[in-house]
């Protein structure tokens, strides 16, 4: 769940359109499907500008979630397609709002006869903005460049929304525009749509995209001598993930069952999501002849030590060698058909090495009968099962986490449309580029 998207639940365009006998100042187009930031001269001077900007809110809950203490945020607006002129090599900003707003319901952006608030000049039906236009704060701010003008709206907003976190700004929503260069120029940007939230094109729609990193490593499975390998402690009371309290130091140890070796690797630190991480090695040195290693994970000493979990360790020697190249490997998802847009789900992942490379270069002491592997460098992506589009593209937000069990990743459902289909496709890159190894079954989004 390292990609959180939050749809935006409030939108409109402002302007001050000129439309010979009247401006627009008054006009509402809270509920016009698109939105439309520009600026054109009435006169050929440039001395009788028109502009038009874009406000815009999402809930402030993603904001204040605890569990979102980290990563980047993101604006993303989807370009949309017209017969008017589109503007060239320009750049739009986006600001934090500093008054509340009401939406409206206006939809004519092509004579500007629908009154009321949200306009330029109020941003509600009694409340008039401090200056035409909308306030906003400078003191963050977002920006892209744009060179075609056919490109989407992608834009770190991280300041921004980092201000409402910690409530330096009150939660009014965004401002987007152009520069000061560009509304105060003697240059035209007419004029720049972008689908709104209330597009009809659901998978269009304008969201805020939250990014963080959330892959963990748990080597139970394929702890190797002499290499720094990560071991995972899960706690959780009646299946709720937490922290142990009142804990102090957690100290792990690694013991061998048939001698009287033993390691004490270091102290855990609690992750979140109620795991606790040892990272450490064991040297070759360590190697007896018993049948295994045992990890224990206590606190205190003498008689107030207390074990809070002992588990097995799968702990063997560095493979030389030709490993498989990662188009040689198989991959099986674990979903279901059918999800709710409120799920957040664990979805589980195994790749397989092929059975030519494990039945000659794996030896029998070491071998898996199931053929499981933990590529350090996995990857999703969802995308359109009918259309093939790309809805969320892999990298370093989609990189998978594996335990004993296999890979494994978070997905928040919300992020997705109800009644499409989509469907994961699986990377992987073991240092000579990142390949796709497979797909899952297509699911659906209700």
């Amino acid at each position: 769940m390292a990609i959180k998207r939050i749809l935006i639940n409030k939108d409109a365009t402002i302007c001050n359109y000129w439309m010979g006998d009247f401006r627009s100042t008054g006009s509402n187009l809270g509920a016009d499907e698109v939105l439309e930031t520009y600026k054109e001269n009435v006169n050929t001077s440039g001395s009788l500008p028109s502009w038009g900007r874009i406000l815009l809110q999402a809930s402030s809950s993603v904001y204040s979630a605890s569990a979102y203490t980290s990563g980047t945020y993101h604006l993303i607006m989807r370009h949309a397609q017209s017969v008017d002129p589109v503007p060239s090599s320009f750049e739009l900003f986006v600001y934090p709002v500093t008054g509340s707003w009401t939406e409206g319901t206006g939809l004519d952006h092509d004579t500007y006869r629908d009154k009321g608030a949200v306009n330029w000049e109020y941003r509600t039906s009694t409340q008039a903005w401090a200056t035409t236009g909308s306030d906003f704060e400078t003191g963050a701010s977002g920006s892209m460049l744009f060179d075609t003008g056919l490109e989407d709206l992608e834009c770190d907003i991280t300041t921004i929304c980092s201000g409402f976190k910690s409530g330096t700004y009150d939660n009014f929503g965004l401002l987007v525009k152009l520069g000061a260069a560009e509304e105060n120029g003697s240059d035209e940007y007419y004029i720049k749509k972008f689908f709104g939230r209330n597009s009809h094109f659901k998978s269009e729609r304008p969201y805020i995209e939250l990014r963080y990193l959330d892959d963990y490593k748990d080597n139970r499975g394929n702890f190797k001598y002499d290499q720094t390998s990560s071991l995972m402690l899960y706690n959780e009371n009646n299946g709720i993930p937490g922290e142990i309290s009142d804990l102090g130091r957690f100290t792990v140890t690694i013991a061998e069952t048939a001698s009287a070796y033993s390691l004490v690797l270091g102290d855990a630190t609690y992750i979140g999501n109620g795991m606790y991480q040892i990272t450490g090695a064991v040297p070759y040195s360590a190697l007896r002849s018993g049948s295994g290693f045992f990890d224990y994970w206590w606190t205190g000493s003498g008689a107030n030590l207390t074990t809070y979990m002992t588990g097995a360790v799968s702990i063997t020697q560095k493979i030389y060698g030709s490993a498989p190249s990662d188009n040689q490997l198989m991959v099986k998802s674990f979903h279901k058909q059918i999800y709710k847009q409120t799920d957040e789900a664990k979805i589980r992942v195994k790749f397989y090495k092929p059975e030519t490379y494990v039945t000659s270069v794996m030896s029998a002491s070491n071998f898996d009968s199931n053929w499981l592997t933990y590529p350090e460098n996995s990857y999703y992506e969802v995308y359109d099962y009918h259309t093939g589009e790309e809805v969320i593209g892999y990298g370093d937000y989609t990189k998978l986490s594996y335990d004993i069990s296999g890979s494994y990743f978070f997905f928040d459902f919300s992020s997705l449309v109800t009644g499409s289909i989509y469907s994961f496709n699986y990377y992987v890159d073991e240092g000579a580029g990142t390949n796709r190894v497979g797909s899952s079954n297509r699911f659906k989004v209700e």
